[in-house]
């Protein structure tokens, strides 16, 4: 039998592989190298510019929760379309709101949809002023107070503390805005307290039969 010495057979068995794999690799040294782009971090906020973001949020939400549609007084508009009166921007049931003169059938309400004046089975309601006007709207509760009314739905009145007195009646929906996480309320409350003050004393409530 001949002999093949090692040399020889190790050349005829595996040099060709061999000089695949050192293409192979010299293929993927040579390859551009991808540039790994760093993380981008967060801008971190000055206090005013995080009150101001806040602000924002809070705009948002008060939009989306239809708090407009009852806390804002309405005017007839072009064409006899009524419209919010933005010039007393959530400043609640003008001071001169009166229930309706005539009785309500049981299980029906009506609203006056210039004052927001809401009749029920409740009695008559008149929507808050929520303008940071200090004498009659939200200008001295803290936040804290803010939220004990949307968490509990009692209404804030001077004679019983902020967050103690009747409960909030309808058609405020206290029950979905209590919902919201305390971060989102935080929002609402410096929204509130940024806008115009409107010095508007709402009416107070009417109960039924009265």
């Amino acid at each position: 039998m001949k002999k093949i010495g090692f040399k020889k057979e190790f050349n005829k068995k595996f040099f060709p592989g061999f000089l695949v794999g050192a293409a192979l690799l010299g293929m993927v040294s040579c390859h551009p190298k991808v540039k790994v782009k760093a993380a981008v971090q967060p801008t971190k906020l000055n206090p005013q510019q995080a009150l101001q973001a806040a602000i924002k949020k809070g705009e948002h939400l008060v939009a989306v929760s239809g708090c407009e549609d009852c806390h804002t007084p309405w005017k007839i508009g072009p064409k006899g379309i009524p419209m919010p009166d933005m010039s007393r921007q959530l400043s609640g049931a003008p001071a001169a709101a009166r229930p309706p003169k005539f009785k309500v059938p049981p299980g029906y309400m009506v609203a006056n949809i210039l004052t927001h004046a809401y009749t029920g089975p409740w009695g008559t309601s008149f929507p808050a002023n929520l303008t940071p006007d200090k004498k009659t709207g939200i200008g001295n509760w803290s936040f804290q107070e803010f939220a004990n009314v949307i968490r509990t739905g009692k209404y804030q009145a001077e004679w019983s503390g902020k967050g103690t007195g009747r409960p909030l009646m309808p058609p405020m929906p206290w029950q979905d805005y209590a919902q919201y996480s305390t971060q989102d309320l935080h929002d609402i409350y410096d929204y509130l307290m940024s806008l115009k003050p409107v010095s508007n004393k709402v009416p107070p409530y009417v109960p039924p039969h009265h």
